[in-house]
């Protein structure tokens, strides 16, 4: 009999998950472009995997669709990131922590521009990269699809994610004094875009990320919120952010100077980008 591959959803994406660590222990950029995209394509499909242990017709982005048929031969088109984020929450009942989003998000875009488009990443952008959504991957595959922990897989992933964490520990205790002593934005825009680590410090008129170097506008900061809010009404430098402190309530805040509202606002109000 021929060699044959045959890999269901968890294990398919364990087996990218693994591919990501083995081009991790390399030291190119190119080496960390690889273990990013097969980072990426592992959690897409833990995702898938979550949703097919809840019913294999949300596998399907039109579940109207849905067949046996089309799903043995693989004829179908499969949930896209957005809708499957969705049926995740509001189906399965798998609630991600906001950080933990913002970060699928992330690398769901590094994804798509480095398959693309052009291919832009630092090594220290990608570490941290790396050991956030190595740690993701565990967390929700041990907590929602093992009723008792694989622990081969997690000790032979930790052995590796250790030495990315302590990378990412070490030069975060190396960047703590700069940190302390730096104007920073406001408490609730210091994770950079790129790397996902709270670094961010504020020069003029952007923001710089001390662990990975990647500059951002403060306006850009107020794009990743809720919802814009006008321009900020005490230094008329930046675009007011919303920001929720619930699901019901949130407030107006300016990333660059820290200004915030003195009353909360209905979420639905702040969502849709209304002047406060």
């Amino acid at each position: 009999m021929a060699d044959e591959l045959d890999l269901n959803l968890i294990e398919n994406a364990e087996d990218f998950l693994l591919e990501a660590v083995k081009y991790a222990k390399g030291s190119s950029p190119r080496d960390w472009k690889y273990a990013a995209l097969h980072l990426w394509s592992a959690l897409e499909l833990l995702l898938k995997a979550l949703l097919e242990n809840e019913h294999w017709s949300l596998l399907f982005e039109d579940v109207d669709k849905a067949s046996q048929k089309k799903l043995r031969e693989g004829d179908f088109q499969t949930v896209r990131f957005d809708t499957a984020l969705d049926r995740i929450r509001g189906i399965v009942g798998v609630e991600l922590e906001q950080k933990d989003l913002r970060y699928l998000k992330q690398l769901r875009d590094l994804r798509n521009r480095a398959t693309h488009f052009a291919a832009k990443l630092k090594v220290e952008q990608a570490k941290s990269l790396v050991a956030r959504g190595i740690s993701v991957f565990l967390t929700l595959e041990q907590r929602y699809l093992h009723e008792e922990p694989d622990k081969g897989l997690e000790y032979e992933i930790n052995q590796d994610l250790q030495e990315f964490q302590k990378y990412v520990d070490e030069r975060l205790r190396t960047l703590k004094p700069e940190l302390e002593r730096s104007d920073r934005p406001h408490p609730w825009f210091r994770t950079c875009l790129s790397c996902n680590q709270e670094t961010l410090v504020s020069r003029d008129d952007t923001a710089v990320c001390l662990f990975c170097g990647e500059e951002v506008e403060f306006t850009e900061l107020a794009d990743h919120s809720e919802g814009p809010g006008g321009p900020c009404p005490e230094c008329e430098d930046c675009t007011l952010a919303f920001v929720l402190l619930n699901n019901d309530e949130g407030r107006f805040v300016c990333p660059k100077c820290g200004f915030e509202t003195e009353h909360n606002f209905n979420s639905e109000y702040g969502r849709y980008g209304e002047e406060y």
